[in-house]
């Protein structure tokens, strides 16, 4: 019976790496922050002019994933919320870019 358990916890192992390897490109967490913070004015944040536009892939609570042109500092706060950076995407325009192709 012993033999039988260690089969049994060796299958389970192997399929639990098969599973995190197949999800782990996989993100399951959600930027908190609004698509057009640090672009418009509120009581909360100001608009940032400074700087060049970069760009970020930003995971929506909805499952859905936007390109945003954002200054620096909205920038460097939607990464430190699990964006994804896009350094090879050329911003001409701040904001909403449509759908990431990830």
């Amino acid at each position: 019976m012993r033999a039988h358990s260690r089969l049994w916890l060796f299958c389970a192992a192997v399929i639990i790496s098969i599973a995190s390897y197949t999800f782990a490109g996989k993100s399951t967490t959600y930027c908190p922050l609004p698509v057009d913070y640090g672009l418009t004015s509120s009581s909360t944040n100001s608009p940032e002019k400074t700087g060049p536009l970069k760009a970020i892939c930003h995971h929506a609570d909805n499952a859905k994933s936007f390109i945003l042109c954002l200054p620096p500092n909205a920038y460097s706060a939607h990464l430190q919320h699990g964006d994804t950076p896009l350094p090879g995407y050329n911003c001409t325009k701040p904001g909403n870019q449509g759908p990431c192709s990830q």
